[in-house]
């Protein structure tokens, strides 16, 4: 469908960060809408030395003390957000104190930056963005800062909307983005490859990382070799601090690796996971939006695995599927978003959804003019839209007869739109639809240009013998998943037409002239995206 993909969204999975001054007395724990990390005060022990304590005073240029004792005036606030002293300020305590300077200063600036969006309960709109990055011009991330700072920083920026892509942007801002992101993504990096640094992070500090750096991807922000690296330099972390998180941590670091996609080998993925669900074993500790997101975390890597032909069924996260579930089954929300997950796990695991999610449904216009196309082509085709088969999200097209699902997918279906690699609600929904025995044509909106194309190829797949729901179905093409990275053992396009080219043969037994014909469609058709 062309439009955002169905499932959980950012919003089920918000991490709170508070980046506390030393006299600073706001709340040690604070829970947001859905119970997630608490926020833990920062404790400091008093340093001697007068030289280091001179910049870590608490009479900063920086306004965050103010918003969060007043209501908010956007205007006033935001003006006191962007002084051009306060970055002055910054850049010569860096300046002064090179090497030794821990980036603190930066750490709270940039909370108060977070504070102000959270009293407007919004994030930084194109404007204030634009604003704020020129200042943001001499805010550099170096190797010298703590974990306290960089995370702050990275997580409070990220929370704030600085990093998010507009359409259309100036091009001075994303570099200016780029730049910014670049040193906190190479000091990040840098630290965890120093072993006594890399054991002073805390739990909290590695939960909030990934939660940002997922939230960049699930933006839409470009998948940078750094930051892959700087996801690759986190994740032997997460095991070596597994004793420590508690489960709100885990809830946010199941969403995470979920959104992270093809950033985090599914090896890594699968043996992660295991680790974690057996902190969360402990469901009372855990609200309802938190088994939600850790519901959902698990079945985009049960889906992930499902599309690999060589992986085994994995019974640890099956079994937490079914624990999860369970403690679901008599709840009754009225969000959609929350019944679809609902309804998600009783399809995955082949029982009577609990709920029926009313969804909201949509016909873009590249769906209804492939559809016009398609019926050109084939009068005698039945077709149905936005139907919702074993109370899943929709499907754009189905072909009862045939017990075949077109999707037409947008850019918000990709990993930072990018028409190749599927989003974690993507690939859910995919997965299950294949798992209740649908075959699934998905087609990007990118690759419409050539409707007859693709026309041809469902005329060959129509061809097949009406077989019945839950029944065994010809897999084509990369439907299952040649955008998972992981599916390194995959057979190629070509093998995987030739293998359902016989089993046509076999069912209909065409001429040979008529083999020759859907081998020439093939061929053309395996190198577009799908």
């Amino acid at each position: 469908m062309d439009r955002g993909s169905a499932g959980i969204s950012d919003k089920y999975a918000r991490s709170d960060n508070d980046y506390n001054q030393p006299n600073d007395h706001a709340v040690s724990s604070k829970r947001g809408r859905y119970g997630h990390c608490s926020v833990r005060q920062w404790h400091n022990p008093p340093r001697t030395n007068p030289e280091r304590n001179e910049f870590y005073r608490s009479s900063d240029a920086c306004p965050s003390q103010h918003l969060q004792c007043r209501s908010v005036n956007p205007a006033q606030d935001f003006n006191a957000l962007i002084k051009p002293e306060i970055m002055d300020d910054l850049v010569n305590k860096s300046y002064r104190f090179g090497h030794r300077y821990d980036g603190r200063n930066h750490g709270q600036y940039a909370s108060s930056i977070k504070k102000y969006t959270l009293a407007a309960k919004r994030p930084l709109n194109r404007t204030e963005q634009s604003q704020l990055i020129h200042l943001l011009q001499n805010f550099t991330a170096t190797r010298s800062w703590n974990w306290r700072s960089l995370t702050a920083t990275l997580h409070s920026l990220t929370s704030a909307g600085v990093f998010t892509p507009h359409n259309p942007m100036d091009q001075s801002v994303k570099l200016t983005q780029a730049a910014l992101l670049s040193t906190l993504l190479d000091a990040i990096i840098f630290n965890c490859n120093q072993k006594p640094q890399a054991m002073d992070i805390e739990a909290l500090a590695i939960a909030n990382l990934l939660w940002a750096m997922a939230k960049l991807v699930g933006n839409g922000l470009e998948r940078t070799p750094g930051l892959k690296e700087a996801v690759a330099a986190l994740l032997p972390l997460v095991s070596a601090h597994k004793d420590q998180f508690i489960p709100q941590n885990i809830t946010n670091l199941l969403w995470a690796m979920a959104k992270l996609d093809e950033l985090v080998e599914l090896n890594v993925v699968t043996s992660t996971f295991e680790s974690l669900v057996y902190k969360i074993s402990e469901i009372p500790q855990l609200s309802q939006q938190g088994i939600l997101i850790s519901l959902w975390g698990v079945m985009v890597c049960c889906a992930r695995l499902s599309m690999v032909s060589n992986a085994n069924k994995n019974n640890v996260l099956e079994k937490h599927i079914v624990d999860l579930f369970t403690h679901l089954e008599k709840s009754s929300p009225d969000n959609e978003e929350e019944q679809t997950i609902i309804a998600m796990a009783a399809s995955w695991l082949g029982r009577t959804s609990p709920v029926v999610p009313h969804y909201q449904t949509l016909i873009s216009k590249h769906q209804s003019d492939f559809r016009d196309q398609l019926k050109s082509c084939i009068p005698s085709l039945q077709i149905e839209e936005e139907k919702s088969l074993n109370s899943l999200p929709p499907v754009d097209l189905i072909l009862p007869d045939h017990n075949m699902v077109i999707e037409i997918q947008g850019k918000f279906h990709y990993v930072s739109g990018d028409f190749k690699t599927r989003n974690g609600s993507t690939l859910l929904k995919i997965a299950l639809l294949q798992k209740a025995g649908f075959e699934v044509i998905e087609i990007p909106v990118n690759q419409l240009c050539n409707p007859d194309l693709i026309i041809d190829h469902i005329k060959t797949r129509v061809d097949i013998p009406p077989q019945g729901h839950g029944s065994a179905s010809v897999k084509i093409g990369c439907v299952d998943e040649t955008n998972v990275a992981a599916d390194k053992e995959c057979q190629s396009s070509d093998q995987r037409y030739l293998a359902a080219e016989e089993h046509l043969e076999q069912q209909t037994d065409k001429p040979k002239n008529r083999k020759k014909k859907r081998k020439k469609i093939h061929k053309h058709f395996s190198k577009m995206n799908f």
